[in-house]
C-alpha cells in the first residue's frame, strides 16, 4: 500500500492560498527550518505559536495545527506551544522534510539549500504499466513550470486537479475522468469543473459534450456545491445532521424559497455522496446506523433536534451538568405540586403562551401569574422527564418532550422564528425560579448559581459645584460584552469608566461586581445592525479565550477567589438570519472535553475548543465559567464515568444524588 504524505497537503495548500510568492516563500522556509533542526538533531524543541515569524507565515489555525499533530507535536493552549514528541519519529520527519524541500525546489529551483529533484514519471508509467498517453515526451514538472502566460498556468492547474500535466491527450482526460468516477465520488464536482474549464482552455468539443452529459445525470459542478453551501451558512466539514438542521431553519423562514433551497440541499448530498441527506430528502426523517443507536460506555447522551431546537438542545446539556439543579429537578414530587383548582394551560384556548406575563390579568379567564405558575410546573415535570431519558437510556441520544420545548421557547410552532440563545436561557431560568420559589419556598436556586450584582456608580459635580456620588445595585445572570481581539479586552471595555448626561450635566459611570455568581454566563454580541443597508449582520470575527478568567480587576473588593474555570462554550454557525448551535461541554473529573452537536456527541481534542477561527462562520457566542475552588462540586457530567447506575424505566428511576 502507497504511504500517505506525512505533511497534509490540503492544511498545507490552505496555509498559502491566495498568497503572494512571498508569502508561501517564506511560509514553507518556516516549516523546513523546524524540520531541518529535528532531522539535524534528533530532538525536537517546542515551537512558540506567538513567535513572530511563527505569527507572520503560518499563524495559529486549524491548517497549522493539523499539520503539526501530523508530526505528533501537541497543542499546549496554555503554553501557547506546540511541544514535540518526546521521541521524534526520524522516519516521518526526513519525509516530511523531503516533501517540504520539494514545494520549495518547484517554487524556488534548486539552490544551495535545496537538491534538484528529477521526474520519475518515465520509470513508474514504464512498471505500472499506465494507459497515460502524452503527445510528446517530457518530464512532468519541468514541463509544467516551462509554461508561460496566466492561460497556462491555469491549464496547468486544471489538470492539476485531475492528477496530469497538460501534454495528455483529450481521450486520457476522459478515461482518467471515469476512472475517478469510480475510485473518488465524493470530489465528482471538483474533477467535472475541471472537465469544464479544461473545455473551455483546449476547446474541445469532445469534453464540452462529457460535461453537458454528467450534468444532465444531476452531477453538480464545484461551484454550484460551493453556493449550496454558502447559502446555507456551512462548509463542506459540516456534518450531514448540521446541513440537515441549516436546511430545514432556512426553509422554515424563508418558505418562497422552498424549492431552491431543496435543490441545493440535493447538490449537496450528491456532492458528498451522502445516503444521510438522500434519506432525508425522499423521507423528511433523519437516518442514524442502527449500530450507532447504543450508548458508548463513558460517553453522555446526545438530543435529537426536534425543530428550531438545536440552541435549546445546548442549553438542556448545560442545565444537566448542574449538580445542584439536575438534583432538585429529579427530586421534584409533581403531584404534590399540582395547583388546585387550577386548569392546565393547554386546556385553556384563550391562554397564548406569548402572552403570559406576571401581573396581569386575563380579562374574563384566571389571573395570568397563576397561569404562569403552572405552566412553570409543566415544565419542570416535562424536564424531569427529559433528565431521567438522559441518565436511564442505552441509547446513544433521546428526544426532549415537544412540550418541553414549546414552553422553553414561548412557542408551540417549533419551525417558527427562531429566538435568541439569551431569551430562551432568561424564559428557562424565569420558569424555574417561579416553580421551586412557589413550590417550597426554598432559598432561590437559580440566583444563587446564576446571579451576581454589580454596583453602579455615578459621580459628578453638581451645578452649585457641591460633588455628588450615588450608587445602583443590580442583579445580573449575564455579562453581554462586544467583540475584541480577547475576553479580557471585551471585559474591560464593559467595564470601562464611561461619560453619561444626566440633565445637563456630564457624569463618570463606573461598574463593577460586588458579587460574583458561582456560574459566571457571558455572552459575546456578535450581531449588530448596519443602518446604510437596514440589516443585520454577524460579526465573524474571532475572540481569544482562556481556560481561566480572573475577575479581580471587576470587583469592587479584592478577594483571593476571583479565578474561573471555563465549563462550556456555546458555538454559532452561520449568519445573523439563520445557523445552527452546538455546544463544547468540560469533564472537570476525567479533564476532557465533549462536543454535544444535537444527537451527536464526541469526545474532543482540548485545542478545537480554543482554536482560532478567522475565517469561520462558526464561532463562540456564549461562554460559561464556573469558580474554580468550587467547580467539582457546581457541575459534573453525568454518566461520565462509564457506568449507568440508572439503567431502568424512566418512570422507575432511583432518585440518587449525582
Amino acid at each position: 500500500m502507497a504511504s500517505m504524505p506525512t505533511v497534509y497537503m490540503s492544511h498545507l495548500n490552505a496555509l498559502i492560498e491566495g498568497k503572494d510568492q512571498h508569502h508561501v516563500a517564506q511560509c514553507l522556509k518556516v516549516l523546513w527550518t523546524y524540520l531541518v533542526d529535528v532531522t539535524k538533531t534528533g530532538q525536537g524543541r517546542a515551537i512558540n505559536a506567538e513567535n513572530s515569524k511563527f505569527v507572520a507565515w503560518l499563524g495559529l489555525n486549524e491548517h497549522s495545527q493539523a499539520i503539526f499533530a501530523a508530526l505528533d507535536y501537541t497543542y499546549s493552549s496554555t503554553e501557547r506551544k506546540f511541544l514535540p514528541p518526546s521521541v521524534p519519529n526520524s522516519h516521518k520527519f526526513r519525509r516530511a522534510l523531503q516533501e517540504i524541500e520539494f514545494m520549495r525546489w518547484k517554487k524556488e529551483g534548486a539552490s544551495n539549500q535545496l537538491p534538484n529533484f528529477a521526474s520519475a514519471a518515465a520509470y513508474i508509467r514504464g512498471a505500472i504499466g499506465s494507459r497515460i498517453e502524452y503527445t510528446y515526451p517530457s518530464d512532468i514538472v519541468t514541463k509544467a513550470k516551462g509554461y508561460l502566460g496566466d492561460t497556462a498556468e491555469e491549464i496547468v492547474k486544471q489538470h492539476a486537479v485531475l492528477g496530469l500535466t497538460r501534454d495528455v491527450t483529450v481521450s486520457n482526460i476522459q478515461w482518467v475522468y471515469r476512472l475517478l468516477q469510480k475510485e473518488d465520488p465524493r470530489l465528482l464536482p471538483e474533477y467535472l469543473e475541471a472537465i469544464a474549464e479544461l473545455s473551455q482552455l483546449r476547446s474541445s468539443n469532445d469534453l464540452q459534450e462529457l460535461v453537458i452529459m454528467e450534468t444532465s445525470k444531476g452531477i453538480p459542478l464545484r461551484r454550484e456545491v460551493s453556493a449550496a453551501y454558502m447559502e446555507f451558512g456551512m462548509t463542506d466539514t459540516a456534518s450531514d445532521n448540521d446541513i440537515i438542521s441549516a436546511y430545514t431553519n432556512a426553509a422554515t423562514q424563508r418558505p418562497e424559497y422552498a424549492a431552491e433551497l431543496r435543490r441545493l440541499l440535493h447538490v449537496i448530498a450528491t456532492s458528498r455522496d451522502s445516503s444521510v441527506i438522500q434519506h432525508f430528502l425522499e423521507t423528511g426523517e433523519i437516518y442514524s446506523e442502527p449500530d450507532a443507536a447504543k450508548c458508548r460506555p463513558g460517553m453522555p447522551i446526545g438530543l435529537q433536534n426536534i425543530g428550531n431546537t438545536c440552541y435549546l438542545n445546548s442549553l438542556l446539556q448545560l442545565f444537566v451538568t448542574i449538580r445542584e439543579l439536575r438534583e432538585l429537578v429529579l427530586q421534584f414530587d409533581c403531584s404534590s405540586h399540582s395547583a388546585a383548582g387550577v386548569a392546565s394551560v393547554e386546556s385553556d384556548p384563550t391562554v397564548d403562551l406569548m402572552d403570559i406575563d406576571i401581573g396581569e390579568q386575563l380579562p374574563g379567564t384566571r389571573d395570568r401569574k397563576q397561569a404562569r405558575l403552572e405552566m412553570a410546573r409543566e415544565f419542570v415535570e416535562q424536564l424531569q422527564l427529559l433528565f431521567n431519558s438522559l441518565l436511564a437510556t442505552d441509547d446513544s441520544s433521546v428526544v426532549a418532550p415537544r412540550r418541553l420545548a414549546e414552553i422553553a421557547l414561548n412557542n408551540e410552532d417549533l419551525f417558527g422564528q427562531q429566538q435568541d440563545i439569551s431569551e430562551t436561557m432568561d424564559n428557562i431560568m424565569d420558569l424555574l425560579q417561579l416553580q421551586f420559589a412557589d413550590a417550597s419556598g426554598d432559598a432561590d436556586i437559580v440566583k444563587k448559581l446564576f446571579f451576581g450584582r454589580t454596583r453602579q456608580t455615578l459621580s459628578y459635580v453638581n451645578k452649585d459645584g457641591s460633588p455628588q456620588r450615588s450608587e445602583k445595585d443590580e442583579y445580573f445572570s449575564h455579562l453581554i460584552v462586544g467583540v475584541e481581539k480577547d475576553l479580557y479586552a471585551a471585559l474591560d471595555s464593559y467595564f470601562s469608566t464611561s461619560s453619561v448626561d444626566i440633565e445637563g450635566t456630564k457624569a463618570d459611570r463606573n461598574l463593577a461586581i460586588i458579587e460574583a455568581p458561582p456560574i459566571l454566563t457571558i455572552q459575546v454580541r456578535r450581531v449588530e445592525y448596519n443602518r446604510d443597508v437596514g440589516t443585520a449582520f454577524k460579526r465573524q470575527d474571532y475572540m481569544r479565550y482562556d481556560r481561566t478568567v480572573h475577575l479581580g480587576k471587576y470587583l469592587e473588593t479584592d478577594t483571593a477567589n476571583d479565578e474561573y474555570i471555563l465549563h462550556a462554550v456555546f458555538i454559532h454557525q452561520g449568519e445573523a438570519s439563520f445557523g445552527h448551535y452546538w455546544i463544547y461541554i468540560y469533564d472537570h473529573v476525567k479533564q476532557r472535553w465533549f462536543k454535544f452537536n444535537d444527537a451527536e456527541v464526541t469526545e474532543v481534542q482540548e485545542w478545537e475548543v480554543y482554536f482560532d477561527t478567522s475565517g469561520s462562520i462558526a464561532n463562540a457566542y456564549a461562554l460559561i465559567y464556573v469558580r474554580s475552588t468550587d467547580a467539582a462540586n457546581i457541575v459534573a457530567l453525568p454518566r461520565a464515568d462509564g457506568h449507568n447506575q440508572y439503567a431502568k424505566e424512566p418512570g422507575e428511576l432511583d432518585l440518587i444524588s449525582l
